[in-house]
């Protein structure tokens, strides 16, 4: 096509064309061989047409034998070229349906009532010289391209671009030919597609796979960007489903507003359909573009009702068919259709939404219709029963009944030992924390981590400015009033000292006597105090604090400040288990049941230990229940088997299982769920 094309031009023309024209040219065949959009392949052709035809404005008809001509797409026409009126376009569609007859290209001077014998008149009412090329795009239909531009001055150059053109356009012919064949692929593919999907929606019997379906291969059948599918629930409608989508979030502004547009159209029993133009938008649209992003907002958006014959009603709506009246219908769903680009692709997606919408809501009806039956799962069940015990599956199926009645038996009869987890702590029975009986400044750590010392070594040494001000003031004031009661004294053995002075003195002696023995009292205490800031140890052990020295050292500290923490690594060890509440009561049953010469067994595993069992027994169990992470728990405290230890570590985290006696094997497996019901359904 290429070669004859050049062929044509190279006879007609004496000077080729320009050679900024020849990328045009390449572009314009490529796009003729792929699949772009009609506006980049109408850009495309416009740029070839200007530079091989000096067009100004370019458009390409649509036309039957017989009937009118239809505009498929243009460039500075509607707005340039014919823009002249009414009585403009009727004169120009009737040069169109001329060329057709014609069937041959024409090229028609401005302003020309042209005249032939056989073809008859060509009348153009435009300043433009046109030249018309018809291509026959099949049996019935025509494309007729039409190139609007200034008149030239050599008439047989004119003809001879004429026929460049002609050439020309049969890159475009091809890729409308192709748009055709596209067109019937699809139509192929979804009536294909209408064949598979369509009788699962009818055969679907749940209510959700059904609106999932219509919302997913609905989508392929209509064409559409988004299908949701709202159906009826409790009374209310409710969105169901959205394509390519498991989960719907409820809470989202977009799906509440969807749905109540939804609700609304199904109150008023007519749909909702918006195209984007340059017109006003209604109230709705307005309200619900609103929830979309600024960049996601649709360009067509449909809401339906899904509405079919009421089933109940059928002589009545036979009497309104036979009196051209409406039928009753019954709403069974509502389906929201979206679009984010193109608006003019809209329209036909809403007539085939009318072609499928029927089968949609016979697929929800019956899917409702299964849903409402009275014990639908019982009666499952049943078929199910009923399927099974034909006669090939007789046999098998006495003998899984024997196997279920021997396991429900075994379930009562058989004894399980019942064992009850609990996680607790190693302890030394033995422990204590070393606490600051004064406050002061930690100055000097005597021991580490590890160390074995005896009871009222020293371990750790404060300092307490305080208290060494207050001693060095009472021994001050102590000296000077021992200073001040010899003086008195010597006075008072003075020879010739009169009577009243005397008697002044004695008094003056005993009340410095009162002071020194204050004065005395308040000094041993504060070296009392003193000698307390000299922490010693509480008992004989090793000291489990990790590294005292340095947490400890230039610490200022408070009285009661636990400083250190000491065990008697040699004396007995125990279990502390934190028994949760709602096991507390077996163990306490099992204890009453053994008495006090009884004893239960507790088997336990050291975290750090994890595949060696060992072996001890309950002495005790709190009188009360604590609260612990949050989780009310009983203290139970274990005596460990002593030809039986574990590695000893004060604090290893141990889990247990307690031994409260044997029950029926289908409690001691199903005791959660037994409680359960007693405690949330029976209770």
């Amino acid at each position: 096509m290429v070669d004859s094309m050049t062929q044509g031009v190279s006879e007609g023309i004496a000077a080729p064309p320009s050679r900024p024209a020849q990328p045009n040219l390449w572009a314009l065949f490529r796009g003729t061989r792929s699949d772009v959009p009609p506006d980049r392949f109408k850009q495309t052709l416009t740029e070839a047409l200007g530079g091989w035809c000096r067009a100004q404005a370019v458009a390409i008809w649509s036309a039957e034998n017989g009937a009118t001509p239809q505009l498929v797409m243009d460039s500075q026409v509607r707005d340039g070229a014919l823009k002249g009126g009414a009585d403009e376009w009727k004169a120009h569609l009737e040069l169109i349906q001329r060329v057709v007859t014609h069937q041959k290209p024409a090229l028609v001077a401005p302003h020309a009532n042209h005249f032939e014998v056989t073809e008859g008149v060509f009348v153009n009412t435009t300043d433009y010289e046109l030249m018309l090329v018809p291509m026959r795009l099949d049996a019935r239909r025509w494309l007729i391209f039409e190139v609007f531009r200034s008149q030239g001055s050599d008439p047989q150059a004119g003809q001879t671009e004429l026929g460049r053109m002609a050439h020309l356009c049969e890159f475009p012919l091809d890729y409308f030919r192709g748009m055709e064949l596209r067109k019937l692929a699809a139509q192929s593919q979804n009536s294909l597609a209408r064949e598979q999907v369509l009788p699962l929606l009818h055969r679907g019997l749940n209510v959700s796979r059904t609106a999932y379906r219509i919302a997913n291969e609905g989508r392929q059948l209509v064409g559409c960007d988004r299908i949701s599918v709202l159906v009826p629930r409790s009374g209310r409608l409710r969105m169901e489903a959205i394509s390519d989508q498991d989960t719907i979030n409820y809470r989202s502004n977009l799906v509440q507003a969807l749905t109540r547009a939804a609700r609304q159209s199904a109150d008023d029993r007519d749909g909702l359909v918006y195209i984007k133009s340059n017109e006003a938008r209604p109230e709705w649209v307005e309200e619900l573009l609103g929830h979309y992003g600024a960049d996601a907002q649709p360009v067509g958006l449909c809401i339906a009702p899904l509405q079919t014959i009421a089933r109940s009603d059928a002589a009545s709506a036979q009497d309104a068919q036979d009196n051209a009246a409406d039928p009753p219908t019954r709403m069974v769903g509502v389906i929201v259709l979206e679009q984010f680009d193109n608006p003019e692709t809209f329209p036909p997606m809403l007539q085939r939404l009318q072609q499928v919408a029927p089968h949609f809501a016979a697929g929800l009806e019956n899917s409702l219709e299964h849903e409402r039956v009275f014990l639908l799962p019982l009666w499952k069940s049943l078929g199910r029963v009923r399927e099974s015990m034909t006669a090939a599956r007789i046999t098998k199926s006495t003998l899984l009944l024997a196997l279920l009645i021997a396991a429900v038996v075994a379930l009562v009869v058989v004894p399980l030992e019942l064992r009850l987890k609990a996680p607790g702590q190693l302890r030394a029975a033995e422990r204590r924390g070393v606490f600051a009986t004064e406050a002061g400044v930690v100055r000097e750590v005597k021991v580490q981590h590890g160390d074995v010392v005896d009871q009222g070594e020293p371990v750790l040494v404060l300092e307490n400015t305080d208290l060494e001000m207050s001693l060095e003031h009472a021994v001050a004031l102590l000296a000077e009033a021992q200073e001040q009661l010899k003086r008195l004294q010597a006075e008072r053995e003075t020879t010739g000292l009169p009577r009243d002075r005397r008697i002044q003195v004695s008094g003056q002696i005993a009340e410095v006597n009162e002071r020194i023995h204050r004065l005395e009292q308040q000094a041993e205490k504060t070296r009392r105090r003193l000698e307390q800031l000299t922490v010693k140890a509480p008992i004989d052990g090793m000291i489990t604090s990790w590294y005292p020295e340095r947490g400890l050292l230039n610490r200022p500290v408070d009285i009661g400040t636990e400083l250190l923490y000491q065990i008697d690594e040699d004396g007995k060890w125990v279990l502390e288990l934190d028994v949760p509440e709602e096991n507390a009561g077996y163990l306490l049953r099992r204890m009453n049941e053994l008495g006090e010469d009884g004893r239960i067994d507790v088997t336990y595993v050291l975290s750090t230990h994890p595949r060696r069992r060992f072996r001890g027994w309950i002495v005790d169990v709190a009188s009360r229940t604590d609260v612990e992470a949050e989780e009310h728990v009983v203290s139970a405290l274990v005596e460990l088997d002593p030809d039986d230890l574990p590695p000893l570590r004060e604090g290893a985290e141990v889990t247990a299982r307690l031994h409260c006696g044997e029950h029926a094997a289908g409690f001691v497996w199903f005791r959660e769920v037994i409680e359960f019901i007693h405690t949330r359904v029976l209770f």
